[in-house]
Protein backbone atom coordinates (compact mmCIF):
# COMPACT_ATOMS: atom_id res chain seq x y z
CA UNK A 1 0.00 0.00 0.00
CA UNK A 2 1.34 3.29 -0.98
CA UNK A 3 1.43 6.26 1.44
CA UNK A 4 0.70 9.97 1.35
CA UNK A 5 2.95 11.02 4.16
CA UNK A 6 5.99 9.93 1.71
CA UNK A 7 7.88 12.75 -0.08
CA UNK A 8 8.10 9.78 -2.85
CA UNK A 9 5.43 10.69 -5.76
CA UNK A 10 3.10 8.11 -6.10
CA UNK A 11 3.31 6.56 -8.94
CA UNK A 12 7.30 5.93 -8.04
CA UNK A 13 5.65 3.91 -4.75
CA UNK A 14 3.18 2.00 -7.46
CA UNK A 15 6.37 1.33 -9.25
CA UNK A 16 8.65 -0.36 -6.42
CA UNK A 17 5.84 -2.40 -5.01
CA UNK A 18 5.53 -3.78 -8.31
CA UNK A 19 9.25 -4.28 -9.01
CA UNK A 20 9.74 -5.79 -5.55
CA UNK A 21 6.26 -8.05 -6.41
CA UNK A 22 7.94 -9.32 -9.74
CA UNK A 23 11.28 -9.62 -8.50
CA UNK A 24 10.04 -11.82 -5.73
CA UNK A 25 7.96 -14.10 -8.46
CA UNK A 26 4.98 -13.17 -7.41
CA UNK A 27 4.20 -12.43 -10.72
CA UNK A 28 5.74 -14.92 -13.35
CA UNK A 29 7.82 -14.72 -16.36
CA UNK A 30 4.92 -14.30 -19.21
CA UNK A 31 2.59 -13.80 -16.52
CA UNK A 32 -0.69 -10.96 -16.77
CA UNK A 33 -0.66 -8.33 -14.71
CA UNK A 34 -3.79 -7.16 -12.91
CA UNK A 35 -5.50 -4.28 -15.04
CA UNK A 36 -4.84 -1.15 -14.43
CA UNK A 37 -8.29 -0.96 -12.48
CA UNK A 38 -7.60 -3.74 -10.32
CA UNK A 39 -4.01 -2.44 -9.70
CA UNK A 40 -5.78 1.20 -8.47
CA UNK A 41 -7.76 -0.71 -6.22
CA UNK A 42 -5.26 -2.61 -5.08
CA UNK A 43 -3.05 0.57 -4.50
CA UNK A 44 -5.70 3.07 -3.43
CA UNK A 45 -4.24 5.29 -6.11
CA UNK A 46 -6.27 6.45 -9.51
CA UNK A 47 -5.51 4.91 -12.80
CA UNK A 48 -3.54 7.63 -13.94
CA UNK A 49 -0.69 7.44 -11.53
CA UNK A 50 -0.62 3.50 -12.44
CA UNK A 51 -0.01 3.93 -15.87
CA UNK A 52 2.76 6.31 -15.17
CA UNK A 53 4.43 3.17 -12.46
CA UNK A 54 3.68 0.35 -15.99
CA UNK A 55 5.45 2.54 -18.13
CA UNK A 56 7.91 3.08 -16.11
CA UNK A 57 8.48 -0.33 -16.30
CA UNK A 58 7.73 -0.90 -19.77
CA UNK A 59 10.83 1.33 -20.68
CA UNK A 60 12.91 -0.35 -18.05
CA UNK A 61 12.19 -3.56 -20.01
CA UNK A 62 10.40 -5.18 -17.22
CA UNK A 63 6.99 -5.12 -18.52
CA UNK A 64 5.37 -5.43 -22.14
CA UNK A 65 1.59 -3.57 -22.83
CA UNK A 66 -0.01 -5.62 -25.39
CA UNK A 67 -2.72 -3.62 -26.70
CA UNK A 68 -6.40 -4.80 -26.16
CA UNK A 69 -4.73 -7.69 -23.70
CA UNK A 70 -2.67 -5.93 -21.11
CA UNK A 71 0.50 -5.87 -19.31
CA UNK A 72 2.84 -9.12 -19.28
CA UNK A 73 6.11 -9.75 -17.10
CA UNK A 74 9.08 -10.39 -19.89
CA UNK A 75 11.09 -12.84 -19.24
CA UNK A 76 14.33 -11.39 -18.67
CA UNK A 77 16.48 -14.24 -18.67
CA UNK A 78 15.74 -15.53 -22.30
CA UNK A 79 17.02 -11.58 -23.57
CA UNK A 80 20.49 -12.18 -21.74
CA UNK A 81 22.00 -13.94 -25.17
CA UNK A 82 18.84 -15.18 -27.02
CA UNK A 83 20.98 -16.89 -29.52
CA UNK A 84 22.57 -19.12 -27.49
CA UNK A 85 19.68 -21.27 -26.57
CA UNK A 86 17.60 -21.53 -23.40
CA UNK A 87 19.30 -19.82 -20.30
CA UNK A 88 21.06 -21.81 -18.03
CA UNK A 89 22.48 -21.46 -14.47
CA UNK A 90 25.23 -23.68 -13.32
CA UNK A 91 25.45 -25.82 -10.54
CA UNK A 92 29.18 -26.08 -9.72
CA UNK A 93 31.09 -28.13 -7.00
CA UNK A 94 35.17 -28.21 -6.53
CA UNK A 95 36.78 -30.65 -8.39
CA UNK A 96 37.81 -33.29 -6.21
CA UNK A 97 40.09 -36.35 -6.39
CA UNK A 98 38.64 -38.97 -9.39
CA UNK A 99 37.66 -41.43 -6.79
CA UNK A 100 35.16 -38.98 -5.11
CA UNK A 101 32.08 -37.60 -7.16
CA UNK A 102 30.63 -34.90 -5.25
CA UNK A 103 27.25 -34.37 -6.94
CA UNK A 104 26.47 -38.34 -5.88
CA UNK A 105 26.73 -37.27 -2.39
CA UNK A 106 23.64 -37.58 -0.79
CA UNK A 107 23.13 -33.53 0.25
CA UNK A 108 24.35 -32.60 -2.78
CA UNK A 109 22.09 -34.46 -4.73
CA UNK A 110 18.98 -33.50 -3.16
CA UNK A 111 20.53 -29.58 -3.14
CA UNK A 112 20.39 -29.97 -6.81
CA UNK A 113 16.94 -31.66 -7.45
CA UNK A 114 15.72 -28.48 -5.18
CA UNK A 115 17.42 -25.88 -7.11
CA UNK A 116 16.64 -27.15 -10.15
CA UNK A 117 12.65 -27.20 -9.51
CA UNK A 118 13.26 -23.84 -8.21
CA UNK A 119 15.46 -22.81 -11.51
CA UNK A 120 12.06 -24.15 -13.45
CA UNK A 121 9.52 -21.72 -12.23
CA UNK A 122 12.16 -18.65 -13.33
CA UNK A 123 12.46 -20.19 -16.98
CA UNK A 124 16.00 -21.41 -16.26
CA UNK A 125 17.34 -24.61 -16.89
CA UNK A 126 20.36 -25.88 -14.42
CA UNK A 127 23.63 -28.15 -15.51
CA UNK A 128 25.77 -29.18 -13.29
CA UNK A 129 30.02 -29.45 -13.75
CA UNK A 130 32.78 -29.57 -11.51
CA UNK A 131 35.42 -26.71 -11.34
CA UNK A 132 38.86 -26.89 -9.97
CA UNK A 133 40.67 -24.34 -11.48
CA UNK A 134 39.94 -20.82 -13.91
CA UNK A 135 40.69 -23.10 -17.41
CA UNK A 136 37.21 -25.07 -15.90
CA UNK A 137 35.36 -22.05 -16.58
CA UNK A 138 35.55 -22.85 -20.34
CA UNK A 139 33.80 -26.02 -20.04
CA UNK A 140 30.75 -23.94 -19.02
CA UNK A 141 28.38 -23.46 -21.74
CA UNK A 142 27.87 -20.59 -23.92
CA UNK A 143 23.99 -20.22 -22.22
CA UNK A 144 24.81 -20.18 -18.90
CA UNK A 145 23.96 -17.31 -17.45
CA UNK A 146 24.02 -17.58 -13.51
CA UNK A 147 26.37 -20.12 -11.61
CA UNK A 148 25.79 -21.41 -8.04
CA UNK A 149 29.26 -22.11 -6.60
CA UNK A 150 28.49 -24.82 -4.25
CA UNK A 151 30.14 -25.69 -1.45
CA UNK A 152 34.59 -24.69 -1.31
CA UNK A 153 35.16 -24.02 -5.13
CA UNK A 154 38.99 -22.75 -5.12
CA UNK A 155 38.97 -18.89 -4.55
CA UNK A 156 40.85 -18.08 -7.82
CA UNK A 157 38.08 -19.55 -9.67
CA UNK A 158 35.43 -17.07 -7.54
CA UNK A 159 36.94 -14.79 -7.61
CA UNK A 160 37.76 -14.84 -11.73
CA UNK A 161 33.84 -15.27 -12.24
CA UNK A 162 33.70 -11.85 -10.30
CA UNK A 163 36.53 -10.26 -12.78
CA UNK A 164 34.52 -11.21 -15.67
CA UNK A 165 31.21 -9.91 -14.59
CA UNK A 166 29.60 -13.68 -13.78
CA UNK A 167 26.50 -13.55 -12.20
CA UNK A 168 26.88 -15.66 -9.06
CA UNK A 169 25.31 -17.00 -5.64
CA UNK A 170 27.72 -18.79 -3.35
CA UNK A 171 25.74 -21.72 -1.92
CA UNK A 172 26.38 -23.89 1.60
CA UNK A 173 29.69 -21.91 1.77
CA UNK A 174 30.49 -18.04 2.40
CA UNK A 175 32.45 -15.58 0.30
CA UNK A 176 32.33 -12.04 1.79
CA UNK A 177 32.04 -10.50 -1.87
CA UNK A 178 28.94 -12.57 -3.23
CA UNK A 179 25.82 -13.23 -2.28
CA UNK A 180 26.23 -16.13 0.42
CA UNK A 181 22.84 -18.54 1.66
CA UNK A 182 24.38 -21.33 3.94
CA UNK A 183 23.20 -23.15 6.99
CA UNK A 184 23.45 -22.07 10.11
CA UNK A 185 26.25 -24.52 10.97
CA UNK A 186 27.82 -23.12 14.35
CA UNK A 187 24.44 -23.17 16.18
CA UNK A 188 23.40 -26.46 14.62
CA UNK A 189 26.89 -28.03 16.01
CA UNK A 190 26.28 -26.54 19.44
CA UNK A 191 22.90 -27.90 19.36
CA UNK A 192 24.00 -31.50 18.41
CA UNK A 193 27.01 -31.30 21.02
CA UNK A 194 24.58 -29.61 23.93
CA UNK A 195 22.03 -32.65 23.42
CA UNK A 196 24.81 -35.35 23.92
CA UNK A 197 26.31 -33.04 27.06
CA UNK A 198 22.54 -33.31 28.42
CA UNK A 199 22.71 -36.80 28.51
CA UNK A 200 25.71 -37.31 30.53
CA UNK A 201 28.20 -37.32 27.99
CA UNK A 202 31.66 -36.09 28.87
CA UNK A 203 34.03 -37.36 26.84
CA UNK A 204 32.93 -36.47 23.16
CA UNK A 205 34.62 -37.09 19.46
CA UNK A 206 34.21 -35.09 16.72
CA UNK A 207 35.12 -36.06 13.44
CA UNK A 208 35.41 -33.46 10.86
CA UNK A 209 34.98 -33.09 7.56
CA UNK A 210 37.74 -31.49 4.80
CA UNK A 211 39.74 -29.24 6.74
CA UNK A 212 39.61 -25.33 5.64
CA UNK A 213 35.66 -25.94 4.70
CA UNK A 214 33.44 -22.77 5.75
CA UNK A 215 31.43 -25.67 6.66
CA UNK A 216 33.82 -27.76 8.63
CA UNK A 217 34.99 -24.85 10.67
CA UNK A 218 32.00 -23.36 11.74
CA UNK A 219 30.68 -27.20 12.76
CA UNK A 220 33.52 -27.12 14.50
CA UNK A 221 33.29 -24.21 16.65
CA UNK A 222 30.18 -24.91 17.88
CA UNK A 223 30.99 -28.29 18.77
CA UNK A 224 33.77 -26.63 20.46
CA UNK A 225 31.42 -23.41 22.33
CA UNK A 226 29.28 -26.28 23.57
CA UNK A 227 32.05 -28.07 25.55
CA UNK A 228 33.42 -24.75 26.33
CA UNK A 229 30.70 -24.01 27.94
CA UNK A 230 29.83 -26.92 29.76
CA UNK A 231 33.37 -26.56 31.66
CA UNK A 232 34.19 -29.57 29.38
CA UNK A 233 37.66 -30.28 28.45
CA UNK A 234 37.39 -29.27 24.65
CA UNK A 235 41.05 -29.31 23.78
CA UNK A 236 41.45 -32.98 25.10
CA UNK A 237 38.35 -34.83 23.38
CA UNK A 238 39.53 -36.53 20.48
CA UNK A 239 39.19 -35.16 16.90
CA UNK A 240 39.75 -36.96 13.40
CA UNK A 241 38.80 -36.06 10.00
CA UNK A 242 37.19 -37.28 7.04
CA UNK A 243 36.18 -36.06 3.50
CA UNK A 244 32.27 -35.82 3.77
CA UNK A 245 31.92 -39.57 2.77
CA UNK A 246 30.75 -42.82 4.32
CA UNK A 247 34.78 -44.01 3.61
CA UNK A 248 36.02 -40.62 5.26
CA UNK A 249 33.76 -41.36 8.53
CA UNK A 250 35.06 -45.08 8.64
CA UNK A 251 37.95 -43.99 9.11
CA UNK A 252 38.17 -41.10 10.92
CA UNK A 253 36.34 -43.34 13.40
CA UNK A 254 38.71 -46.68 13.61
CA UNK A 255 41.59 -43.60 14.22
CA UNK A 256 39.56 -42.77 17.50
CA UNK A 257 39.16 -45.77 18.68
CA UNK A 258 42.57 -47.03 17.84
CA UNK A 259 45.07 -43.63 19.25
CA UNK A 260 42.35 -42.45 21.86
CA UNK A 261 43.47 -43.03 25.87
CA UNK A 262 40.16 -42.31 26.96
CA UNK A 263 37.42 -43.61 24.19
CA UNK A 264 34.83 -41.41 24.37
CA UNK A 265 31.04 -42.53 24.69
CA UNK A 266 29.67 -40.05 21.76
CA UNK A 267 31.20 -38.59 18.95
CA UNK A 268 29.21 -35.71 16.84
CA UNK A 269 29.96 -36.24 12.82
CA UNK A 270 30.21 -32.53 11.07
CA UNK A 271 27.57 -35.11 8.23
CA UNK A 272 25.71 -38.01 8.13
CA UNK A 273 27.37 -40.19 5.83
CA UNK A 274 30.87 -39.87 7.80
CA UNK A 275 28.60 -40.41 10.84
CA UNK A 276 27.01 -43.55 9.50
CA UNK A 277 30.68 -44.38 8.38
CA UNK A 278 31.19 -43.99 11.69
CA UNK A 279 28.63 -46.30 13.38
CA UNK A 280 30.17 -49.30 10.82
CA UNK A 281 33.52 -48.63 12.37
CA UNK A 282 32.50 -48.31 15.90
CA UNK A 283 30.50 -51.96 15.47
CA UNK A 284 33.12 -53.24 14.24
CA UNK A 285 35.53 -52.80 17.03
CA UNK A 286 32.39 -54.49 19.15
CA UNK A 287 30.20 -51.16 20.09
CA UNK A 288 26.65 -51.15 20.71
CA UNK A 289 24.45 -48.11 19.61
CA UNK A 290 23.67 -45.98 21.25
CA UNK A 291 24.35 -48.35 24.48
CA UNK A 292 27.86 -47.95 24.44
CA UNK A 293 28.69 -45.31 21.99
CA UNK A 294 25.81 -42.61 20.81
CA UNK A 295 26.14 -40.48 17.19
CA UNK A 296 24.98 -37.92 16.14
CA UNK A 297 24.92 -36.44 12.35
CA UNK A 298 24.69 -33.25 10.51
CA UNK A 299 22.41 -32.34 7.34
CA UNK A 300 19.55 -35.55 7.52
CA UNK A 301 19.73 -36.99 4.82
CA UNK A 302 17.67 -40.02 3.68
CA UNK A 303 19.96 -42.42 4.95
CA UNK A 304 20.10 -41.51 8.03
CA UNK A 305 16.16 -42.04 9.02
CA UNK A 306 16.13 -45.69 7.39
CA UNK A 307 19.39 -47.11 8.60
CA UNK A 308 19.16 -49.14 12.32
CA UNK A 309 19.30 -47.07 14.58
CA UNK A 310 17.87 -44.17 12.81
CA UNK A 311 20.32 -41.60 12.47
CA UNK A 312 20.00 -38.63 15.21
CA UNK A 313 21.03 -35.38 13.36
CA UNK A 314 20.44 -31.93 12.70
CA UNK A 315 17.77 -30.86 9.84
CA UNK A 316 18.70 -27.89 7.19
CA UNK A 317 15.93 -26.97 5.14
CA UNK A 318 16.70 -27.67 1.89
CA UNK A 319 13.95 -25.61 0.06
CA UNK A 320 14.43 -22.53 1.77
CA UNK A 321 18.18 -22.41 0.82
CA UNK A 322 17.57 -23.29 -2.46
CA UNK A 323 14.23 -21.16 -2.90
CA UNK A 324 16.37 -17.89 -1.75
CA UNK A 325 19.64 -19.25 -3.78
CA UNK A 326 17.54 -19.17 -7.11
CA UNK A 327 15.61 -16.14 -6.08
CA UNK A 328 18.98 -13.92 -5.51
CA UNK A 329 20.70 -15.09 -8.47
CA UNK A 330 17.54 -14.34 -11.06
CA UNK A 331 17.69 -10.93 -9.31
CA UNK A 332 21.40 -10.66 -10.25
CA UNK A 333 21.07 -11.90 -13.77
CA UNK A 334 17.49 -10.20 -14.50
CA UNK A 335 18.53 -6.60 -12.92
CA UNK A 336 23.02 -6.64 -13.67
CA UNK A 337 23.22 -6.11 -10.06
CA UNK A 338 26.53 -6.88 -7.79
CA UNK A 339 25.19 -8.04 -4.46
CA UNK A 340 27.21 -9.61 -1.20
CA UNK A 341 25.71 -10.77 1.84
CA UNK A 342 24.99 -13.81 3.23
CA UNK A 343 21.67 -15.50 4.39
CA UNK A 344 22.00 -17.56 7.12
CA UNK A 345 19.65 -21.16 6.92
CA UNK A 346 18.00 -21.95 10.37
CA UNK A 347 18.63 -25.64 11.48
CA UNK A 348 17.04 -28.03 13.36
CA UNK A 349 18.17 -30.92 15.98
CA UNK A 350 16.06 -34.28 14.66
CA UNK A 351 15.97 -36.93 17.53
CA UNK A 352 16.27 -40.26 16.48
CA UNK A 353 17.54 -43.60 18.03
CA UNK A 354 21.62 -43.18 18.06
CA UNK A 355 21.70 -41.34 20.74
CA UNK A 356 20.98 -42.52 24.76
CA UNK A 357 22.28 -41.49 27.97
CA UNK A 358 25.70 -42.52 28.52
CA UNK A 359 26.20 -45.34 30.46
CA UNK A 360 29.85 -45.99 31.00
CA UNK A 361 33.02 -45.20 29.93
CA UNK A 362 35.25 -46.91 27.79
CA UNK A 363 39.27 -48.01 27.87
CA UNK A 364 41.18 -47.97 24.58
CA UNK A 365 43.07 -51.01 26.43
CA UNK A 366 43.06 -53.80 23.88
CA UNK A 367 41.21 -52.28 21.28
CA UNK A 368 42.45 -52.97 18.09
CA UNK A 369 42.02 -55.47 15.27
CA UNK A 370 37.84 -55.57 16.38
CA UNK A 371 38.31 -56.97 20.44
CA UNK A 372 38.25 -53.81 22.50
CA UNK A 373 38.28 -54.75 26.29
CA UNK A 374 34.60 -53.00 27.09
CA UNK A 375 33.38 -52.60 30.79
CA UNK A 376 29.85 -54.28 31.49
CA UNK A 377 27.30 -51.71 32.67
CA UNK A 378 27.98 -50.91 36.12
CA UNK A 379 31.75 -51.07 36.52
CA UNK A 380 33.93 -48.82 38.15
CA UNK A 381 35.31 -46.12 35.98
CA UNK A 382 39.02 -46.92 35.21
Amino acid sequence: MVSRDKNLPLYMQVYEALLDAICKGEYRNGGMLPTEKGLAAQFNVDRQTVRKALDLLVNEGVLEKRPGVGSFVKDLLAQTNPNAGPATAAFTLPAVDNRLNRIAEPFNTKLFLEIERHCREKSLQLTYTSLGTVSDLARLPENVVGVFVVSRVPKAVVDEMRARAMPAVVVNSHDPHSVSVQADNFNGAKAATQHLIQLQHTTIGYIGGVQGYDTSIERYAGYVQALFEAQLAWDEMPVAHGDWTFDGGFRAMRAILERAPQLPTAVFAANDMMAIGAIHAARDFGLAIPGQMSIVGFDNIEQGLYMQPSLTTVGVDLDLMARLAVTNLHQIIAYNEHLAYKIVIPTQLILRESTSVAHERLTSSGVGGGNPEIPRQGTKEP
